[in-house]
């Protein structure tokens, strides 16, 4: 099992989160007092569900990261 929280950091944030989670299949839940996107994955490792959720966000929108990114 593996996750991956990505803080919302722009005005699109929930929506491409949103999407990446329905291109990929992955279950993604956006917290929106928060700001986190979670994605929780049961076949992927960490490194694979990030690639997956990375390749679904750059597809979505080349300048994802100004609105999403990696929580620490």
């Amino acid at each position: 099992m593996a996750l991956l929280f990505l803080d919302g950091v722009g005005s699109t944030a929930e929506q491409l989160a949103l999407v990446a989670g329905e291109q990929t299949g992955i279950p993604v839940g956006y917290d929106s007092t928060g700001q986190v996107a979670t994605y929780d994955s049961d076949s992927h490792d960490e490194a694979g569900l990030q690639k997956a959720v990375f390749d679904a966000l750059a597809a979505i929108d080349p300048d994802w990261s100004t609105h999403l990114s990696r929580s620490e």
